[in-house]
């Protein structure tokens, strides 16, 4: 399902843990909107500064619950990588 001009769903719900585990890692109907809401502002971002490359967008519980354990040291340095992130595209989008 295309998202925007150049980001499709499959982009944000591709997880490597889910397919080696058999886990569903679809987005509920609301999920999808929000994940649109997100293609919508990296699309702006990718018009200003050219390709994106999506590496992570949607978890379902199932994987999160499922790599928390794993990644419980990386929480809080990557809530401020995604502040910084935001913080950057905001401010560029702004210019």
């Amino acid at each position: 399902m295309r998202l925007t001009k150049n980001f499709t769903l499959s982009e944000f719900t591709k997880s490597n843990t889910a397919l080696r585990l058999g886990i569903n890692n679809e987005p509920t109907k609301e999920g999808v909107i929000k994940l649109g809401l997100l293609a919508a502002f990296l699309q702006r971002i990718r018009d200003c500064i050219g390709p994106l490359r999506i590496t992570s967008g949607y978890r379902s519980p199932q994987v999160l619950t499922r790599n928390i354990v794993v990644m419980r040291p990386l929480i809080y340095n990557m809530s401020n990588v995604v502040k910084w992130i935001t913080y950057k595209s905001i401010k560029l989008l702004l210019i």
